[in-house]
């Protein structure tokens, strides 16, 4: 089955930094999560979510991987002379 939505989404897995605190609190320290999305959609993604932990508090979270292009879009800047201006 197809899905139409994104393979990987970083905004969720940034979210996940939060969700992990709240039930399955890692300790002190930093700690890497490898977030696997897509698969069912045939575009596997790795998502790296990279959190630091203080006394029991979420002080930082990172998120990374790497991308494919599968889509690019040309847009035209407004100081383009062949683009109307807007008044």
């Amino acid at each position: 089955m197809l899905f139409n939505e994104d393979p990987a989404t970083g905004v969720a897995a940034a979210a996940f930094a939060g969700a992990l605190l709240r039930f399955a609190p890692p300790g002190d320290g930093e700690h890497d999560v490898v977030i696997e999305q897509g698969y069912e959609m045939r575009r596997p993604s790795l998502i790296t979510l990279s959190v630091t932990v203080q006394n029991r508090q979420l002080v930082c979270a990172a998120i990374g991987g790497e991308a494919v292009a599968v889509h690019r879009r040309h847009h035209r800047r407004l100081t383009d002379p062949s683009v109307a201006s807007i008044r």
